[in-house]
């Protein structure tokens, strides 16, 4: 469902083996804009370590755009 607003990739992210990501990010509160932040900076080449969120939405938002990321 949320992956359809990202082509499907939801957040990996296209990196050069062996690069390393430019900024480590944790997301604090998931809703609308921070998971789609959290996956397009994700898509950047940033790795995202960690993401909040309080609702049953937000967390399964943040499930679909930010796949492997604890939450």
């Amino acid at each position: 469902m949320f992956e359809a607003q990202l082509g499907g990739d939801g957040a990996r992210a296209a990196r050069v083996p062996g690069s390393r990501p430019r900024f480590t990010i944790g997301i604090v509160g998931v809703g609308r804009a921070g998971s789609v932040l959290g996956a397009a900076l994700a898509r950047a080449g940033h790795q995202v370590v960690a993401a909040h969120g309080v609702s049953d939405l937000s967390r399964l938002r943040a499930e679909a755009l930010l796949p492997g990321v604890p939450l």
